[in-house]
């Protein structure tokens, strides 16, 4: 199923439409500006330097007071950002990827707090091995440790192939409809339309999940 918003996505960024899958669902653009300690320290200045600002008819002078107590504004800021669960699906899929969000990976996971889960998601051939080591590394860094052995995942072993493909075919077609057809030169454009517009069954890969569990 992700194959297909990537490709859609990608058709619209060809367009100037989107920058990013993130956009397209509504989320951030760009993961490399997560780093929720940084972020929770810079919101927490703001909040304490916000002021209320009024005029004294009486004195005939100004007053500011604090819109927030630092209280107030520790709080809020300690509240934001704070994840319980971590997805990393179609996403970490280079050893260059995990190398460039690094520093972000390792702040998210350092901060999460205790009973956080983490899941990764993705291949098991390829480049995945070398990535699943990283993110292992990452995890323990961060405190997360393994629950249990990666799972193997492949929809046609849960016999559900059949109906999810329906429903990718369905999905297709209703994309097509607002978005137009995908770019006729794109390889990958080329075999999406040849797997959907045919009556032959849709094709699952395998994949496997990581779950990671923090403890303290």
């Amino acid at each position: 199923m992700n194959r297909l918003p990537h490709a859609i996505a990608e058709r619209l960024a060809g367009n100037g439409a989107f920058p990013s899958v993130l956009e397209i669902a509504g989320g951030l653009h760009d993961f490399s500006g997560i780093l929720p300690t940084q972020e929770r320290a810079q919101l927490n200045s703001s909040l304490r330097n916000q002021y209320h600002e009024y005029y004294d008819d009486r004195r005939d002078e100004w007053h500011a007071d604090p819109t927030h107590t630092p209280e107030e504004a520790n709080r809020e800021a300690n509240a934001y950002r704070r994840y319980r669960l971590f997805t990393f699906s179609n996403f970490l899929t280079t050893p260059d990827t995990v190398a460039k969000f690094g520093a972000n990976l390792e702040d998210i996971l350092a901060d999460a707090n205790a009973g956080s889960v983490l899941l990764m998601m993705g291949g098991r051939g390829g480049v995945y091995p070398t990535i699943r080591t990283r993110m292992d590394q990452l995890a323990d860094a961060g405190g997360f440790r393994r629950r249990a052995d990666p799972a193997d995942v492949k929809i046609a072993d849960a016999q559900l192939d059949g109906p999810v493909g329906e429903e990718i075919r369905w999905f297709y077609c209703h994309i097509k409809q607002l978005a137009g057809e995908l770019h006729a030169e794109s390889p990958a454009s080329i075999d999406l339309r040849k797997e959907l517009e045919g009556d032959g069954p849709v094709c699952f890969g395998s994949s496997a999940v990581h779950a990671f569990r923090k403890y303290s």
